[in-house]
């Protein structure tokens, strides 16, 4: 059967067909495979496939559909002449015949958002693999879009590929090893992604030794430049040029804690000061790229709504400002593990802490990983509590009134309101007797503190008093946090 010859030239996203058919989205080409030929039904469905897996919010692709032609319709993005092509990108997709000297311009595919009318055109969605099923690609940009997830290992039946672009999206995931066996490619543009780990060296192993090759902005790559890369263009943070002679490190697991001490942030049941947080913690390991720091931040653990809203956020512990670290190597009593422990107070500034609220310590750790990894682990809750018990109002029974001579021994008698603490409630109430000058300064005591139940109110107590003496009773109350309230009676003699 014969088959027909069409010609046809757009602008913009342009579509040129003829014996070859070349496709941009920025650029898509294909071959037709005879002197006239159109799409065979085979790529017609690849471009479908890779059109269902786009998200396309512009219509860029409403005329890819099945019932017309990518070269004979002319497709958006959709090029069928090599040479064309090769005028258009600026690539040199060798479309001369070695042999016959004609034009061979394979098919090409590329998705290419910069034509004319569509500047700011980025489609969204994953890189679809029936896109490999048009083995005779020779460019292929997906470039400047926000294509997602890991590229395809399908891609490795690309093997007249001279351009490949998928620089600026959000593909992640390893690099393929499978680019170093598509030997006639010249560029390869990788930059702009979220790729990780190391630069496979088997590109170099299977003869990957011309191609161009962009990384750069790629934060997750680490290890070393493999020797083929010749001029390669990457982000160097964790990366290690060979001249260099330092390999970039490539860990892939994070910081841990002890296996014998496990992981643990050390805190008072209490804070005390409202502009005061204390905390401690053994070091965090990492034995295949080391521990390169610590940071901390300190949030409500509770509150409804407000429960983990920071107070510190993300404080570095090298470099913060108003910090005091006393480093300890201690060695744990039952496992004889030996460890440095970090005791840390911070002094805030411009802030203080809520009276009554509980707080969590989180203390994450980073290794030397290209990209750095961290663990992160939070203390039990911290309630903060800077006043004493309220209270406590001191009234004497069976004693003379104040300035009045009283028996030189004797019982007294001695009552007061109760004491209460909402923050950290009472932890103990204790009666003393004290002999005070005319001031009612302490001269000493007549008796020690006589310790009485939280919910007792009133002591009897014996003691011999002298004449013409002052005296005053003393009632203390403790709250767990370890801040006393002390109040006084009247002197009386």
């Amino acid at each position: 059967m014969a088959k027909r010859r069409f010609l046809a030239k757009t602008t913009g996203s342009q579509i040129i067909c003829g014996t070859y058919c070349i496709v941009t989205l920025a650029t898509i080409f294909f071959d037709g495979g005879g002197a006239e030929a159109a799409a065979t039904p085979a790529d017609i469905s690849a471009l479908l496939r890779f059109k269902a897996a786009i998200v396309d919010h512009e219509g860029y692709l409403q005329k890819w559909r099945n019932d017309t032609d990518p070269c004979v319709d002319a497709w958006p993005g959709v090029w069928c002449d090599c040479e064309a092509a090769e005028k258009k990108t600026g690539v040199d997709l060798e479309c001369v015949d070695v042999v016959e000297g004609e034009k061979r311009g394979e098919a090409i595919i590329a998705l290419k958002p910069k034509c004319d009318s569509c500047r700011w055109l980025r489609f969204k969605g994953t890189i679809a693999p029936e896109i490999a099923n048009i083995t005779t690609l020779r460019l292929l940009d997906l470039s400047e879009h926000s294509f997602e997830g890991d590229i395809p290992t399908e891609l490795q039946k690309l093997e007249e590929l001279r351009f490949l672009s998928l620089r600026d999206n959000k593909l992640n995931g390893t690099l393929p090893d499978f680019f170093g066996k598509l030997t006639k490619l010249k560029t390869l543009e990788l930059d702009r992604n979220y790729f990780s780990g190391p630069i496979p060296e088997k590109w170099c192993v299977d003869g990957f030794n011309s191609t161009r090759v962009t990384l750069q902005n790629n934060p997750g790559l680490c290890g070393t430049i493999p020797p083929c890369i010749k001029n390669p263009i990457v982000d160097f943070t964790y990366i290690s040029r060979k001249a260099d002679l330092q390999e970039g490190i490539c860990d892939t697991t994070p910081p841990v804690c002890s296996e014998k001490n496990g992981c643990k942030i050390s805190v008072p049941k209490y804070w005390i000061h409202e502009d005061i947080i204390s905390f401690g913690f053994d070091e965090f390991e990492d034995r295949e790229s080391n521990m390169t720091g610590y940071s901390f931040s300190v949030a409500l653990a509770d509150g409804g709504g407000r429960a983990g809203q920071e107070v510190v956020s993300d404080m570095q512990l090298e470099a913060a400002r108003n910090l005091k670290i006393e480093i300890i190597n201690r060695q744990h009593p039952e496992t004889g593990e030996k460890r440095r422990y970090y005791n840390v107070k911070h002094y805030l500034t411009g802030v203080g802490l809520a009276s009554g609220a509980r707080f969590k310590v989180t203390v994450t750790g980073t290794n030397g990983a290209g990209p750095p990894l961290t663990t992160a682990v939070t203390s039990d809750p911290v309630t903060t509590d800077f006043t004493g018990p309220l209270g406590g109002s001191t009234v004497f029974n069976r004693v003379p009134v104040s300035g009045e001579k009283t028996q030189e021994a004797g019982q007294l008698g001695v009552s007061w309101i109760p004491f209460e603490d909402k923050e950290s409630n009472i932890s103990s109430v204790s009666v003393q007797l004290v002999e005070v000058d005319e001031k009612g300064s302490l001269e000493k005591n007549v008796t020690a503190p006589i310790s009485v139940p939280e919910s007792q109110n009133t002591l009897d107590v014996n003691a011999e008093l002298k004449a013409d003496t002052l005296y005053q009773f003393e009632v203390r109350a403790i709250n767990r946090a370890g801040i006393g309230t002390t109040r006084s009676s009247q002197p009386f003699l």
